[in-house]
């Protein structure tokens, strides 16, 4: 069985690289506009007097154009998108359709895109009225058909398939590698400067919170811990036999607002237990 590609109408589509079509002000206004339309009945508009203008051009019969206000029809694979149509051409009907909106998001086509989809299902009308090509295969002279129809009909300044968003971002001057490699050798070629001295930054903060901040923690250091020892010497020692002295009693702190506490140990409720790699359960700290 011969294949697609060895058929006598697919090699005599690849041979045709261009078309005979050569558009008026007309056309090339009507393109430019729909690069920048978002709405579909202008677009629908638009695209249906360049079509006809086109068609009249050529010397072939119309062909009808309908923009659905509908996502793309699409196809999901494992909850991934695995196939979606831009538009359709009906052969029998001289009728192409696009879809307005995007297939998952449901945002309104781009405008470059849409024009690609235009000139792509035309090229089928083209090739069965024109090119006497029934089969109309996507073979590479239909795609280099379609690259010559927008080339003409962007005009020359601006790349095929460019849309005036894209040509917001215009192309680097051409000095500018050349003078980013000079001011890179230039800044090798000077020493390094010593480090300048650091400025004093901000005092340091206190190991506990200042009174009067709204803070959890004790204004001055608990009267459990033990005293920092000073300079003046090493600290007192408990004479032998001597009764330790009494603990303070434990205040009684409010929370303050808008705070959330964390408390350990007994605060938090009951003595964690080990288990048997001897860690401490989760529920030894928690948040109350």
């Amino acid at each position: 069985m011969r294949r697609r590609r060895d058929s006598p109408e697919f090699i005599r589509s690849t041979k045709i690289l261009g078309t005979s079509y050569h558009p008026g002000a007309e056309e090339r206004a009507l393109a430019a506009r729909l690069l920048g339309s978002q709405r579909a009945p202008e677009r629908e508009a638009l695209g249906q007097r360049l079509l006809n203008a086109i068609c009249q051009r050529m010397r072939i019969p119309p062909v009808r154009l309908r923009v659905i206000e509908t996502p793309q029809p699409h196809t999901l694979r494992r909850g991934k998108l695995a196939a979606k149509l831009y538009g359709v051409y009906h052969f029998e009907e001289q009728l192409i359709q696009i879809a307005h909106f995007t297939a998952i998001r449901e945002k309104v086509v781009a405008a470059k895109t849409f024009l690609d989809t235009l000139l792509h299902e035309f090229m089928h009308h083209l090739d069965r009225k024109h090119f006497r090509l029934p089969g109309t295969p996507h073979s590479p002279g239909f795609y280099s058909r379609i690259e010559d129809l927008k080339a003409k009909l962007y005009g020359p300044g601006r790349l095929v398939g460019s849309s005036p968003e894209e040509e917001r971002w215009a192309p680097p001057p051409g000095d500018l590698p050349a003078a980013l490699e000079k001011a890179r050798e230039a800044a090798q070629q000077v020493p390094a400067a010593a480090p300048p001295d650091p400025a004093p930054g901000p005092p340091r903060r206190p190991r506990w919170t200042l009174p009067g901040e709204g803070s959890l923690f004790p204004d001055t250091p608990p009267a459990s811990l033990p005293s920092p020892p000073g300079k003046s010497g090493p600290p007192r020692r408990r004479p032998p036999g001597a009764a330790p002295a009494p603990r303070p009693a434990k205040e009684t702190r409010s929370q303050p607002a808008g705070q959330l506490p964390l408390a350990f140990g007994e605060e938090a409720g009951p003595p964690a237990k080990k288990d048997r790699g001897g860690e401490r359960s989760p529920s030894a700290s928690r948040g109350v």
